[in-house]
């Protein structure tokens, strides 16, 4: 085994993701500086629009930010008439956060920052995106994981997901329990509104047939 080929080619892909990230704050700020919010409130009033309503907490755990620095990211959303606090219709004592009217309509134009990177994947084949989207899967587990990201809405954390069990339908081996339907790797999901995330056991379980 080559140790010194696999640390070239695990530095060159670390070079690449560098670069991926790179790319997408750059578009960030540059959409942001538009719209006259930096990349955090774009991020959180895209994550608003995506959902009914947020807590406060919910999305600091979601950005992988502090609380306060998300609380004063609300602070300066609401007195842009963007976002608006009220009681959550699920807990009386715990505030939720919702998008304004004018908040939707912002939503709409933040969210076409990452169209760029869109276009770029839309040159890879069908087979190429499924695979990526496995290997992203797998490098999300991993960050997830170390605790540099804490939460993933995928599939590989859910309780619905049952991998390679369908070997016997091409490019359709995994299955998704909660809608009763097998898909492949070029339809699995790294933020799915429907997950339901599975214990550390079923987890586990999930990434060793997932492989």
């Amino acid at each position: 085994m080559n140790t010194d080929t696999e640390n070239s080619t695990a530095s060159n892909l670390t070079i690449g993701l560098n670069k991926l990230s790179l790319a997408i704050r750059s578009q960030a700020w540059k959409k942001a500086d538009t719209d006259g919010l930096n990349p955090t409130q774009a991020q959180i009033v895209n994550m608003l629009s995506k959902t009914d309503a947020m807590q406060l907490s919910q999305v600091a755990q979601a950005l992988g930010i502090s609380a306060a620095s998300v609380s004063d990211s609300i602070k300066t959303l609401i007195e842009k008439e963007l976002v608006q606090k009220h009681r959550s219709t699920n807990n009386a004592r715990a505030i939720a956060l919702t998008l304004t009217d004018k908040g939707c309509i912002q939503a709409k134009n933040t969210n076409t920052y990452s169209d760029f990177l869109i276009s770029a994947v839309h040159s890879l084949t069908p087979v190429e995106q499924g695979v990526l989207l496995k290997t992203l899967t797998k490098i999300i587990h991993s960050l997830v994981e170390g605790g540099q990201i804490l939460v993933a809405k995928m599939c590989l954390h859910c309780t619905y997901f049952r991998p390679n069990v369908h070997i016997d339908i091409p490019n359709k081996s995994h299955h998704c329990q909660y809608i009763d339907t097998a898909f492949g790797d070029s339809e699995l999901r790294l933020d799915c509104a429907d997950q339901n995330t599975a214990s550390q056991e079923k987890i586990l379980e999930n990434l060793h047939a997932f492989q």
